[in-house]
Protein backbone atom coordinates (compact mmCIF):
# COMPACT_ATOMS: atom_id res chain seq x y z
CA UNK A 1 0.00 0.00 0.00
CA UNK A 2 1.30 3.24 -1.32
CA UNK A 3 1.87 6.07 1.06
CA UNK A 4 -0.78 9.33 0.63
CA UNK A 5 0.20 12.42 1.97
CA UNK A 6 -2.51 14.41 0.69
CA UNK A 7 -5.64 14.48 -1.36
CA UNK A 8 -7.53 17.97 -2.65
CA UNK A 9 -10.34 18.41 -4.77
CA UNK A 10 -9.14 20.22 -7.46
CA UNK A 11 -11.97 20.53 -10.09
CA UNK A 12 -15.68 19.47 -10.65
CA UNK A 13 -17.00 19.05 -14.37
CA UNK A 14 -20.90 18.65 -14.07
CA UNK A 15 -22.54 19.12 -17.56
CA UNK A 16 -19.79 21.37 -18.45
CA UNK A 17 -21.24 22.65 -21.98
CA UNK A 18 -24.36 23.22 -20.60
CA UNK A 19 -22.69 25.68 -17.89
CA UNK A 20 -20.83 27.61 -20.20
CA UNK A 21 -23.44 28.07 -22.77
CA UNK A 22 -26.58 28.08 -20.75
CA UNK A 23 -25.93 32.26 -20.83
CA UNK A 24 -25.82 32.83 -24.44
CA UNK A 25 -29.13 34.68 -25.75
CA UNK A 26 -28.78 33.15 -29.14
CA UNK A 27 -29.66 29.80 -28.11
CA UNK A 28 -32.54 29.69 -30.72
CA UNK A 29 -30.76 31.32 -33.45
CA UNK A 30 -28.98 28.63 -35.76
CA UNK A 31 -25.13 29.43 -35.66
CA UNK A 32 -25.36 29.61 -39.96
CA UNK A 33 -28.17 32.92 -39.54
CA UNK A 34 -25.70 34.26 -36.33
CA UNK A 35 -22.62 34.19 -38.60
CA UNK A 36 -24.51 35.42 -41.80
CA UNK A 37 -26.01 38.20 -40.10
CA UNK A 38 -23.24 39.67 -38.55
CA UNK A 39 -21.61 39.37 -41.99
CA UNK A 40 -24.65 41.71 -43.60
CA UNK A 41 -24.37 44.07 -40.58
CA UNK A 42 -20.90 44.71 -40.81
CA UNK A 43 -19.67 47.66 -42.33
CA UNK A 44 -16.69 46.84 -44.87
CA UNK A 45 -13.93 47.96 -43.56
CA UNK A 46 -10.16 46.77 -42.95
CA UNK A 47 -9.57 44.55 -40.02
CA UNK A 48 -8.20 46.75 -37.46
CA UNK A 49 -5.80 45.85 -34.60
CA UNK A 50 -7.82 47.17 -32.12
CA UNK A 51 -8.90 44.47 -29.36
CA UNK A 52 -8.47 40.84 -31.10
CA UNK A 53 -11.02 39.16 -28.29
CA UNK A 54 -13.55 42.20 -28.72
CA UNK A 55 -13.64 41.39 -32.29
CA UNK A 56 -14.84 37.89 -31.42
CA UNK A 57 -17.47 38.93 -29.23
CA UNK A 58 -18.92 41.38 -31.02
CA UNK A 59 -18.44 39.04 -34.37
CA UNK A 60 -16.26 42.23 -36.34
CA UNK A 61 -12.99 39.80 -36.85
CA UNK A 62 -15.81 38.42 -39.57
CA UNK A 63 -14.88 41.13 -41.72
CA UNK A 64 -11.52 38.77 -41.96
CA UNK A 65 -12.44 36.44 -45.24
CA UNK A 66 -9.89 33.82 -44.03
CA UNK A 67 -11.76 33.45 -40.57
CA UNK A 68 -15.14 32.66 -42.56
CA UNK A 69 -13.54 30.25 -44.48
CA UNK A 70 -11.89 28.57 -41.27
CA UNK A 71 -15.41 28.74 -39.53
CA UNK A 72 -16.63 26.99 -42.51
CA UNK A 73 -13.68 24.22 -42.86
CA UNK A 74 -14.44 23.13 -39.13
CA UNK A 75 -17.96 22.47 -39.60
CA UNK A 76 -17.50 21.49 -42.80
CA UNK A 77 -14.17 19.09 -43.90
CA UNK A 78 -12.84 18.77 -40.55
CA UNK A 79 -16.30 18.50 -38.59
CA UNK A 80 -15.33 15.06 -36.97
CA UNK A 81 -12.70 16.01 -35.66
CA UNK A 82 -13.92 19.38 -34.21
CA UNK A 83 -16.71 17.19 -32.33
CA UNK A 84 -13.76 14.70 -30.88
CA UNK A 85 -11.69 18.16 -29.62
CA UNK A 86 -14.63 20.15 -27.83
CA UNK A 87 -16.04 16.38 -26.75
CA UNK A 88 -12.35 16.24 -24.89
CA UNK A 89 -11.90 19.42 -23.78
CA UNK A 90 -14.40 18.45 -21.42
CA UNK A 91 -11.96 16.15 -19.41
CA UNK A 92 -9.66 19.15 -19.38
CA UNK A 93 -10.52 22.51 -19.46
CA UNK A 94 -11.88 22.38 -15.46
CA UNK A 95 -8.14 21.86 -14.88
CA UNK A 96 -6.72 24.32 -17.17
CA UNK A 97 -9.82 26.99 -15.83
CA UNK A 98 -8.35 26.37 -12.18
CA UNK A 99 -4.82 27.52 -13.28
CA UNK A 100 -6.02 30.34 -15.58
CA UNK A 101 -8.27 31.90 -12.65
CA UNK A 102 -4.95 32.78 -10.83
CA UNK A 103 -3.75 34.81 -14.15
CA UNK A 104 -6.00 37.75 -13.75
CA UNK A 105 -4.23 39.65 -16.62
CA UNK A 106 -4.52 36.77 -19.61
CA UNK A 107 -7.52 36.88 -21.39
CA UNK A 108 -10.02 33.86 -20.52
CA UNK A 109 -10.62 32.71 -24.02
CA UNK A 110 -7.04 31.87 -24.15
CA UNK A 111 -8.23 28.62 -22.30
CA UNK A 112 -9.62 26.94 -25.66
CA UNK A 113 -6.08 27.41 -27.55
CA UNK A 114 -5.69 23.65 -27.04
CA UNK A 115 -8.60 23.27 -29.36
CA UNK A 116 -6.11 24.54 -32.08
CA UNK A 117 -2.86 23.32 -30.86
CA UNK A 118 -3.92 19.54 -30.09
CA UNK A 119 -7.69 18.85 -30.46
CA UNK A 120 -7.22 19.00 -26.36
CA UNK A 121 -5.54 15.49 -27.01
CA UNK A 122 -2.44 15.58 -23.82
CA UNK A 123 -0.67 12.85 -25.89
CA UNK A 124 -0.54 14.70 -29.21
CA UNK A 125 2.70 14.99 -31.15
CA UNK A 126 2.99 16.94 -34.73
CA UNK A 127 5.22 16.58 -37.36
CA UNK A 128 7.77 18.75 -35.34
CA UNK A 129 7.55 16.31 -32.33
CA UNK A 130 5.67 19.20 -30.31
CA UNK A 131 3.90 17.05 -28.08
CA UNK A 132 1.30 17.80 -25.47
CA UNK A 133 -2.19 20.15 -25.22
CA UNK A 134 0.45 23.42 -25.40
CA UNK A 135 2.15 21.45 -28.31
CA UNK A 136 6.01 22.73 -26.74
CA UNK A 137 9.21 21.62 -28.95
CA UNK A 138 11.69 20.03 -26.99
CA UNK A 139 13.49 23.79 -26.62
CA UNK A 140 10.88 25.91 -25.74
CA UNK A 141 9.70 22.97 -23.00
CA UNK A 142 13.36 23.39 -21.81
CA UNK A 143 13.40 27.51 -21.34
CA UNK A 144 9.81 26.48 -19.74
CA UNK A 145 11.50 24.01 -16.97
CA UNK A 146 9.65 21.30 -18.46
CA UNK A 147 11.02 17.80 -17.47
CA UNK A 148 11.70 15.13 -19.94
CA UNK A 149 13.19 12.15 -19.14
CA UNK A 150 12.98 8.45 -18.56
CA UNK A 151 10.33 9.02 -16.31
CA UNK A 152 8.47 11.92 -17.40
CA UNK A 153 7.83 13.98 -20.45
CA UNK A 154 6.06 17.06 -18.33
CA UNK A 155 4.95 18.90 -21.89
CA UNK A 156 2.18 16.03 -21.75
CA UNK A 157 1.55 17.17 -18.03
CA UNK A 158 -1.87 18.76 -17.55
CA UNK A 159 -1.04 21.21 -15.17
CA UNK A 160 2.53 21.67 -15.27
CA UNK A 161 2.41 21.76 -19.06
CA UNK A 162 -0.78 24.99 -18.08
CA UNK A 163 1.58 26.87 -16.16
CA UNK A 164 4.49 26.80 -18.47
CA UNK A 165 1.48 28.36 -21.35
CA UNK A 166 0.83 30.41 -19.17
CA UNK A 167 4.13 32.08 -18.55
CA UNK A 168 4.76 31.59 -22.58
CA UNK A 169 1.84 33.42 -23.66
CA UNK A 170 2.29 36.22 -20.55
CA UNK A 171 6.04 36.36 -22.34
CA UNK A 172 5.18 36.87 -26.01
CA UNK A 173 2.12 39.16 -24.86
CA UNK A 174 4.54 41.43 -23.12
CA UNK A 175 7.22 41.60 -26.25
CA UNK A 176 4.46 42.38 -28.90
CA UNK A 177 1.72 43.97 -26.66
CA UNK A 178 -0.76 43.03 -29.14
CA UNK A 179 -2.51 39.47 -29.20
CA UNK A 180 -2.72 38.84 -33.16
CA UNK A 181 1.16 38.97 -32.83
CA UNK A 182 1.77 37.19 -29.74
CA UNK A 183 -0.38 34.16 -30.54
CA UNK A 184 1.51 34.14 -34.53
CA UNK A 185 4.55 33.97 -32.24
CA UNK A 186 3.26 31.58 -30.46
CA UNK A 187 2.86 29.57 -33.67
CA UNK A 188 5.54 30.62 -35.66
CA UNK A 189 8.33 31.86 -32.95
CA UNK A 190 9.19 35.22 -31.23
CA UNK A 191 11.60 35.68 -33.40
CA UNK A 192 10.27 34.86 -36.61
CA UNK A 193 7.59 37.10 -36.20
CA UNK A 194 9.46 39.94 -35.06
CA UNK A 195 12.23 39.28 -38.42
CA UNK A 196 8.66 39.64 -40.52
CA UNK A 197 7.68 42.92 -38.48
CA UNK A 198 11.24 44.44 -39.06
CA UNK A 199 11.17 43.70 -43.42
CA UNK A 200 7.26 45.24 -42.96
CA UNK A 201 6.68 47.71 -40.87
CA UNK A 202 3.43 49.40 -39.88
CA UNK A 203 1.58 46.38 -41.48
CA UNK A 204 -0.30 45.21 -38.79
CA UNK A 205 -0.84 40.90 -38.48
CA UNK A 206 -4.03 40.71 -41.00
CA UNK A 207 -2.19 43.25 -43.03
CA UNK A 208 0.66 40.73 -43.50
CA UNK A 209 -1.43 37.43 -43.68
CA UNK A 210 -3.33 38.88 -46.36
CA UNK A 211 -0.14 39.87 -48.26
CA UNK A 212 1.32 36.31 -47.78
CA UNK A 213 4.08 37.71 -45.87
CA UNK A 214 3.85 35.10 -42.91
CA UNK A 215 4.36 31.05 -43.99
CA UNK A 216 1.02 29.79 -44.36
CA UNK A 217 0.52 27.98 -40.79
CA UNK A 218 1.33 31.25 -39.31
CA UNK A 219 -0.96 32.94 -41.62
CA UNK A 220 -3.72 31.33 -40.78
CA UNK A 221 -3.11 30.48 -37.07
CA UNK A 222 -5.10 33.73 -35.40
CA UNK A 223 -7.63 33.08 -38.08
CA UNK A 224 -8.10 29.35 -37.13
CA UNK A 225 -8.09 30.43 -33.38
CA UNK A 226 -10.57 32.96 -33.78
CA UNK A 227 -12.46 30.21 -35.73
CA UNK A 228 -13.13 28.12 -33.35
CA UNK A 229 -12.97 30.70 -30.08
CA UNK A 230 -16.96 32.08 -32.58
CA UNK A 231 -18.03 28.19 -32.71
CA UNK A 232 -17.31 28.03 -28.63
CA UNK A 233 -19.08 31.01 -27.52
CA UNK A 234 -22.08 29.90 -29.68
CA UNK A 235 -22.10 26.31 -29.36
CA UNK A 236 -25.47 25.42 -27.98
CA UNK A 237 -26.46 27.16 -31.56
CA UNK A 238 -24.26 24.44 -33.82
CA UNK A 239 -25.16 20.73 -35.29
CA UNK A 240 -21.96 19.92 -32.10
CA UNK A 241 -23.62 20.43 -28.78
CA UNK A 242 -26.27 17.48 -29.36
CA UNK A 243 -23.17 15.49 -29.56
CA UNK A 244 -21.56 16.55 -26.77
CA UNK A 245 -22.38 14.16 -23.47
CA UNK A 246 -23.79 15.93 -20.67
CA UNK A 247 -20.53 13.60 -18.32
CA UNK A 248 -19.69 14.78 -14.68
CA UNK A 249 -16.45 14.50 -14.20
CA UNK A 250 -15.13 15.00 -10.15
CA UNK A 251 -11.10 14.85 -9.77
CA UNK A 252 -8.80 15.34 -7.05
CA UNK A 253 -4.76 16.03 -6.77
CA UNK A 254 -3.40 13.17 -5.08
CA UNK A 255 0.13 13.76 -3.56
CA UNK A 256 2.01 10.79 -2.42
CA UNK A 257 4.82 9.47 -1.34
CA UNK A 258 7.74 7.57 -3.58
CA UNK A 259 9.01 5.37 -4.24
CA UNK A 260 5.64 4.11 -5.64
CA UNK A 261 4.21 2.72 -9.05
CA UNK A 262 1.07 3.53 -11.04
CA UNK A 263 0.21 -0.32 -10.13
CA UNK A 264 0.28 1.06 -6.48
CA UNK A 265 -2.02 3.46 -6.76
CA UNK A 266 -4.35 1.75 -8.76
CA UNK A 267 -4.62 -1.11 -6.39
CA UNK A 268 -4.61 1.95 -3.46
CA UNK A 269 -7.43 3.70 -5.06
CA UNK A 270 -9.29 0.86 -6.83
CA UNK A 271 -8.93 2.61 -10.08
CA UNK A 272 -7.45 0.99 -13.09
CA UNK A 273 -4.20 1.74 -14.60
CA UNK A 274 -5.58 3.20 -18.04
CA UNK A 275 -7.81 5.94 -16.37
CA UNK A 276 -4.43 6.69 -14.27
CA UNK A 277 -2.67 7.24 -17.50
CA UNK A 278 -5.43 9.03 -19.04
CA UNK A 279 -5.34 12.03 -16.69
CA UNK A 280 -1.27 11.97 -16.05
CA UNK A 281 -0.25 11.05 -19.52
CA UNK A 282 3.17 12.30 -18.75
CA UNK A 283 4.02 8.90 -16.85
CA UNK A 284 6.63 7.06 -19.42
CA UNK A 285 6.45 4.06 -17.74
CA UNK A 286 5.22 2.60 -14.39
CA UNK A 287 7.38 4.03 -11.85
CA UNK A 288 6.50 7.44 -10.49
CA UNK A 289 9.84 9.56 -10.46
CA UNK A 290 12.14 7.99 -7.71
CA UNK A 291 13.67 11.42 -8.02
CA UNK A 292 10.96 13.69 -5.60
CA UNK A 293 10.11 12.94 -2.32
CA UNK A 294 6.63 13.49 -2.85
CA UNK A 295 4.39 13.01 -5.98
CA UNK A 296 1.10 14.64 -6.98
CA UNK A 297 -1.43 12.98 -9.55
CA UNK A 298 -4.70 13.44 -11.01
CA UNK A 299 -6.97 11.09 -10.22
CA UNK A 300 -10.87 10.39 -10.61
CA UNK A 301 -12.57 10.93 -7.27
CA UNK A 302 -14.45 7.99 -5.87
CA UNK A 303 -15.71 6.67 -2.87
CA UNK A 304 -12.72 4.42 -2.27
CA UNK A 305 -10.69 7.74 -1.19
CA UNK A 306 -12.81 7.18 2.35
CA UNK A 307 -10.95 4.28 3.35
CA UNK A 308 -7.80 5.47 2.98
CA UNK A 309 -8.37 8.40 5.63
Amino acid sequence: MIKIIKVKHVFVCLLFFAFHCAGQSNDSRKFEDIISDAVVELPSAELTESDFFKSIDNLSIIRSFQVQEQIDWYLGYDYAGTVTAFERSQKYIPAIENIFEKEKDLPSELIYLPLLESGFSPVAVSKSNAKGLWQFVSVTAEELDLMDDSYVDERNDIRKSTKAAVRHLKYLYSIFKNWEFALAAYNGGAGYVRSIMSKNPGMNYWQLAEANKFKRETALYVPRFAALLIIQKHLKSTTIYPKLSDLKYNYMKVTIETPATISDVSKSFGISEKKIREFNPQLKGNVIPPYYKTYSLLIPDSESIAMLN
